[in-house]
């Protein structure tokens, strides 16, 4: 009996550090594998009584563990790459954005991915997680994963095609989200390159280089600027629906 109710915390265990593997916030750099690992142990320890009977016989074989195991980790990344693929249409909005303004070349270290990133993509993820901090965004993370222990038990089947599709829908809806915020601001460049070339025709002393590029920045900033409450909005929409997503994965990936 101890054996089993080990497996059965250990297979939570592994849908807590997917999880926390893959969220916003968790997987930052600054957060240390053994602080995830520790703190996935407590939150599953946290949830252990609140979890229903597990789906996993007492005797299961170990094939059948492994199985379990593997849909545990499909599971709980699921949940969490379900909210983090809003930062990455947070992060393609920033880039769209400084591409059509001139800023595509302003890149800086990100430090959640550690690869190079465009300056104001790293800028709108800053803001994105604050706001996701500020809509309490960790706890109905862990209130979705309490969930998903109420929705799918540990051990019981589930369809890892529905999981692929309900992330991929999500996805959809937030690059659609990126793209339409991002419009405005391509269709105003395009009439300030429109403006600056019929410039440069009637007046071809102008280096239009020097002009069009200062030109561009300044009228992105400034759009960023009288834009900010309306990005901000943009923002707590994505994570709106993020989270959605993610209840709608911890409910069976319905």
């Amino acid at each position: 009996m101890w054996s089993a109710d080990a497996a059965v915390f250990g297979l939570m265990t592994l849908r807590v550090g997917a999880m926390l593997a893959a969220a916003p916030l968790w997987n930052h750099s600054a957060f240390s594998r053994r602080s995830r690992a520790a703190f996935a142990l407590v939150v599953a320890a946290a949830m252990w009584p609140l979890a229903p009977a597990a789906a996993l016989p007492p005797d299961a074989s170990a094939l059948a563990t492994a199985q379990a195991a593997w849909t545990e980790l499909w599971l709980g990344f699921a949940l969490g790459f379900g909210t983090r693929i809003a930062f990455a249409g947070i992060a393609l909005l920033g880039e769209l954005i400084s591409v059509q303004g001139g800023l595509g070349a302003a890149s800086v270290l990100d430090p959640t991915s550690g690869a190079n990133s465009v300056a104001l993509a790293s800028l709108f993820q800053t803001f994105g997680l604050l706001v996701f901090l500020a809509m309490d965004g960790p706890h109905l993370l862990l209130r979705a994963l309490a969930g998903s222990f109420a929705a799918v038990p540990v051990g019981a089947a589930l369809s890892v095609e529905a999981l692929a599709g309900g992330i991929v829908a999500g996805a959809g809806l937030l690059f659609e989200l990126a793209v339409r915020i991002a419009a405005p601001v391509t269709v105003l460049m395009w009439v300030v390159n429109l403006g600056v070339g019929i410039l440069g025709r009637f007046v071809p002393q102008l280096n239009l280089m020097m002009l069009q590029l200062p030109a561009n920045i300044l009228i992105t900033l400034a759009l960023i600027g009288l834009g900010a409450g309306r990005f901000l909005d943009a923002f707590a929409d994505a994570v709106v629906v993020s989270v959605d997503r993610v209840a709608v994965l911890a409910a069976g990936g319905a």
